[in-house]
């Protein structure tokens, strides 16, 4: 019977562990259209190779998507 016992113990730990791990891996990555934000970036040159829904790219690493392209009036006339 204590052999009955400690299986049960074992198996109840496991699931509440598996559990636990579900619910912590869908909080931490639900959710994320809420928290982005956009960032607006002006280069001092030409953007070749950006257009709308171009991936933007970090050391590698996709972390995002460009939205919109426009100029910007007070330095649009702007040489050099």
């Amino acid at each position: 019977m204590e052999t009955r016992v400690r299986f049960i113990a074992v198996g109840l730990f496991v699931i509440f562990l598996g559990a636990a791990s579900v619910a912590a891996f869908l909080w931490l990555t639900g959710d994320r259209a809420r928290h982005v934000r956009p960032v607006p970036r002006v280069f001092p040159g030409i953007g070749l190779g950006l257009g709308p829904d171009a991936p933007v790219k970090y050391r590698g690493v996709q972390v995002g998507r460009v939205k919109e392209i426009v100029l910007n009036r007070r330095t649009s006339r702007r040489s050099g």
